[in-house]
């Protein structure tokens, strides 16, 4: 919510509550999942509340899809026949909600946060009938397999034809982060969607947990791009043994930093017969950090002598964390910054968080573990180019035209340079109007993910399921 900075705005709803609502109210529960939205400028910042009741005693979560918050714990809930409070803490400082039932299924209040109030809205969602009509039956079956890799273990999905025998396999590898099987985001499940699709048509498809997601063991804290890959190629040794498995024919889709690792591990393991890239970056993380930041705050129309700034922060930052070098002056300048804002909160604020120094050195400190671990150092050290170069197998890299999260034109001029100098059968293909998750969009901003109908854009998945079909039925 630190991006939250408008000016106050006034709410001129009217609720009015009649005896009779308030007693349908406080007789129903209010438990289960709440859709709305803050209304900011004439703009909707959609929120989503999650809310469990036991007895009198209620916990919960908030979404807010727009700024990528998800699972973020609702505090100091209180609930009466006709009212609704609850708070969650917000960067520096808190937001509160203060809502009233207008009937047992809607609510509308205000939202505060640092000083500023906004009206929001907020529905009960329908549970979904667990006894609905399937009108297109799976030609699939799913199977969940769990492996083990030294000490960790990997969970996930596979999903293969029902009859015959003798499939293409495609193991699908995540973006960036912590995440399920499904790459699950905001509702929109980008893998399940393709495992669909592709095992619907006669592909068998394994989807998996990340690390420490799921039924998968471990962190991604203390591991490089090495050892995911690691994790990939024990994926391809238990697969490949399955009889209903054709060996010489496994494929790796990577999604965004998915796709570094599909790079990676193909360039060393000639059991990997072609590669799908979707957004993946053809540049060191460092680079597309930076490649975002110019993108995504000039969509926004930040000022360039802001982002200018930015850049020029995060670049030091970089320098540090691939240097190795430097960690206490940057604790130092973070610090310092972390105070400014703090210092700049209403009162309110600031003696809800209390102790102002010892909550920016809480707050520093965490920023600074997630710099130095092994796998953000690794992200933004690893140059794909390098791999791209040793690949001679088909690859196929799509790139959404809106992307704002791995920059289209600067990307696949450089993937084509590199895959041109190894030999690879390739073909790159732009999608009109698709962003990162290759959703229809409006800007390609990742703050509008959550807003977006949770599925592809027209044609992409059959263009995914043509090239594979003609890669996998021609000999190499």
């Amino acid at each position: 919510m630190d991006s939250l900075i408008y000016k106050r705005m006034l709410s001129l709803a009217v609720i009015i509550v009649t005896f009779i609502s308030i007693n349908y109210v406080h007789a129903q529960s209010v438990g289960g999942k709440w859709k709305g939205a803050i209304q900011i400028h004439g703009q909707e910042l959609i929120i989503i509340t999650h809310l469990q009741q036991n007895q009198d005693r209620y916990s919960g979560t908030i979404d807010i899809p727009q700024q990528r918050a998800q699972g973020i714990p609702l505090q100091k809930i209180k609930i009466t026949p006709d009212s609704i409070h609850y708070e969650f803490p917000a960067g520096p400082g808190r937001a509160s909600f203060n809502g009233t039932f207008i009937s047992r299924d809607s609510i509308h209040g205000t939202f505060i946060q640092s000083g500023q109030h906004f009206p929001f809205y907020l529905n009960k969602m329908a549970q979904k009938d667990t006894v609905s009509k399937v009108s297109n039956p799976k030609k699939y079956r799913e199977i969940s397999l769990v492996f083990s890799h030294d000490s960790l273990k990997i969970g996930g999905t596979l999903t293969e034809p029902k009859q015959g025998g003798n499939y293409p396999l495609l193991i699908l590898i995540s973006g960036s982060g912590a995440q399920n099987r499904n790459e699950e985001i905001f509702g929109f499940e980008p893998f399940k969607k393709i495992a669909d699709y592709l095992s619907n048509r006669g592909i068998a498809v394994f989807r998996y947990d990340d690390r420490g997601i799921g039924q998968s063991t471990g962190t991604l804290r203390d591991v490089n791009i090495a050892g995911l890959a690691e994790d990939v190629r024990v994926l391809v040794d238990s697969l490949e043994q399955r009889p209903e498995i054709n060996n010489q024919k496994i494929g790796l889709l990577g999604h965004s930093e998915g796709g570094e690792i599909a790079t990676y591990l193909a360039a060393r393991d000639n059991r990997i017969s072609y590669i799908i890239l979707m957004s993946a970056p053809a540049y060191p993380g460092s680079d597309i950090i930076l490649q975002q930041i110019q993108n995504i705050n000039g969509r926004k129309g930040v000022p360039d002598s802001t982002v200018k700034q930015t850049l020029v922060l995060e670049n030091n930052i970089l320098d540090v964390a691939k240097n190795d070098s430097g960690w206490d002056h940057m604790h130092k300048m973070l610090l310092k910054m972390t105070m400014d804002q703090l210092n700049k909160l209403p009162d309110s604020d600031k003696k809800q968080i209390g102790n102002l120094n010892d909550f920016a050195q809480k707050r520093v400190n965490a920023q600074i573990k997630q710099i130095r671990n092994k796998h953000f150092r690794s992200f933004i050290t690893y140059d794909p180019a390098n791999d791209f170069q040793k690949l001679n197998i088909p690859v196929l890299a799509f790139f959404g035209e809106k992307d704002k999260q791995v920059d289209e034109q600067k990307n696949s001029k450089r993937m084509k340079e590199y895959l041109q100098k190894g030999g690879s059968k390739y073909k790159l293909e732009v999608i009109p109007g698709a962003n990162h998750l290759y959703q229809k969009a409006n800007t390609g901003l990742p703050t509008e993910y959550g807003s977006l109908k949770p599925d592809f854009v027209p044609g992409f998945l059959d263009s995914l399921h043509t090239w594979i079909q003609k890669t996998v039925n021609t000999d190499q």
